[in-house]
Parts: C-alpha cells; structure tokens; sequence
C-alpha cells in the first residue's frame, strides 16, 4: 500500500486553522496600526489647540497691559504739554491689566523686553506718585493739579519709559504691526 504521504502542513485540518490564525494576527495589526496613527493625529490636533489657546491667552495679556500703558502714556503726555495733570476721574492710573495678567505674560517675553515692560510699569506708579505729589502742593487746582516745575522731566521720562514697554509689548498685541506709534 502506498500511501500519499501529504506533509502536515498541508494538511485539510490543519490549513483553515492556520489561515484563521493568520488573518487573526493580520487583523490585529492593523487595528493597532489604525489605533496608533488616530492617536498621533488626535495628540498633534490638541497639541495645536493648546498652542492656539495658548497664544490667545498671551495676546490678551499683552493687550490689556498695553492698555493701561496707552492710557497713562496719554496723560503723561498731555501732562507733559500742557503743564496739567490729567484729571482727578481718572486717578490714580490703573495697571488692573498688570494686575490680572503679569504671571502670563512673563514667559512669553525676553529678559529685555520684560525689564523694559517692568520699567513701564514702574513709570506708571511714579506718574501716579508724581500726580499726588503735585496735588498736595497745588492751591486751588485739586481736580487738575499744575505739574511742577521740578518734576516735569521725570514726567517726560516716564512717559518715554511708558513708550518703550508699548514698543516691547507689541509683536505680542499685534500680528503685522511691529512698533507702537508714540509722540
């Protein structure tokens, strides 16, 4: 008797377990192929939004910082031409946007343009300083006290400090805007 010797392999029992065990493995595969290249998309999509948010939050930092800058460059300025602090309404000038956003904008800026921010801020308190100064010595003008002579200048500094922070401000305030126009 010869017998037809068919290797194992080949074997009828054999071949549907081996294919079902193969396209188990291939099926397999792909899905953690599918998985892990939707993964990689979802992380870079909310990776992108966070940058997004991220940079929304730094440009309204920077925003409402350079608005009490531009307020107070105003009334340094008009203080500056007309030898009149601006009136009592809107003292002491505010830094509420300093206030409420300082800790986000710190990181977005260089050392050199935080210390020139800083020195902005600092001008602003010592206008407001300079202000009540000069109303206390001012006779019959407590709503638009005169500046005085000796702290015309420091006023004229403050608002050229005023200046340079709204300048370091404002690639973060504006897209295609480089310098902040000044007087």
């Amino acid at each position: 008797m010869v017998v037809d010797a068919v290797p194992w392999y080949l074997s009828p029992n054999f071949l549907p377990a081996a294919f079902g065990l193969l396209g188990v493995i291939v099926g397999g595969l792909i899905t953690a192929i599918s998985s892990f290249l939707l993964d990689e998309r979802r992380s870079k999509r909310e990776r992108k939004r966070e940058e997004r948010d991220r940079s929304i939050e730094i440009k309204r930092a920077a925003r409402m910082i350079d608005q009490d800058f531009s307020t107070a460059h105003a009334c340094a300025t008009a203080a500056f031409k007309h030898n009149y602090y601006w009136d009592s309404a809107n003292a002491p000038l505010t830094l509420k946007g300093w206030n409420d956003y300082a800790a986000i904008l710190a990181p977005a800026v260089s050392s050199d343009a935080w210390l020139k921010i800083r020195l902005g801020i600092d001008a602003v308190r010592n206008l407001n300083a300079y202000r009540e100064l000069d109303a206390v010595t001012a006779i019959g003008e407590p709503f638009f006290p005169p500046v005085s002579s000796n702290l015309k200048q420091a006023v004229a500094r403050a608002a050229d400090d005023i200046l340079d922070a709204r300048e370091a401000l404002a690639p973060l305030c504006f897209e295609s805007r480089g310098a902040v126009s000044g007087s």
